[in-house]
C-alpha cells in the first residue's frame, strides 16, 4: 500500500504500551498498520495475532540464544583442548627431567633445565621440583634434588 492510500490518525496508548512498542519495534506506525491489516484479514482476533507474533519473536530469540550457546560451547571446548595439550607438553617436559634423574643427574630450582621448564610452562621452579618428586619412582633419591 502506498503512502497516498494511507490515512494519518492519532491514537492514544498507555505509557506501558508505548514503551513496549519502542522496545520491540522500530516502526510503530508500520507495526500497528500490519496488526490491524492481519486482524481485518483473519477475522478480527487481535489477541491471537499478538500471541502468534510474540511466539515467533520468542522462537527467534531462542534460536539466537542457541547459536550463542553453541559458540560458547565451542570456545570452551577449544580452551579445554588447549589446556590438555599444554598439560601434555608439561608432562613430557617432566618426563625428560625424570630421565635426567634416572641417569644419575641432579636438578634443583635454579638448575638451568628446571628454569627452562618453568619459563616454557609458566610454572614456578619450586612447583616443577615438587611435581618431579611426586612422579619420581624408587630409583630416584632425595639427594638428586639437592644443589651440589
Amino acid at each position: 500500500m502506498s503512502d497516498e492510500e494511507k490515512e494519518r490518525i492519532g491514537i492514544t496508548v498507555s505509557k506501558e504500551n508505548l514503551e513496549w512498542l519502542d522496545e520491540n519495534y522500530n516502526n510503530r506506525s508500520g507495526y500497528i498498520d500490519d496488526l490491524l491489516t492481519q486482524a481485518r484479514m483473519n477475522g478480527g482476533d487481535i489477541d491471537s495475532i499478538l500471541r502468534k507474533q510474540e511466539k515467533r519473536k520468542l522462537q527467534r530469540e531462542m534460536q539466537n540464544h542457541r547459536s550463542q550457546l553453541e559458540l560458547l560451547e565451542q570456545q570452551l571446548e577449544d580452551l579445554e583442548e588447549a589446556d590438555s595439550m599444554e598439560q601434555h607438553e608439561y608432562d613430557r617436559s617432566l618426563e625428560d627431567l625424570l630421565d635426567t634423574l634416572r641417569k644419575g643427574g641432579k636438578v634443583w630450582p635454579s638448575h638451568n633445565l628446571v628454569q627452562e621448564v618453568s619459563r616454557q610452562h609458566s610454572v614456578e621452579p619450586g612447583r616443577v621440583i615438587d611435581d618431579l618428586r611426586e612422579r619420581a619412582g624408587d630409583d630416584i633419591t632425595e639427594d638428586q634434588f639437592e644443589q651440589p
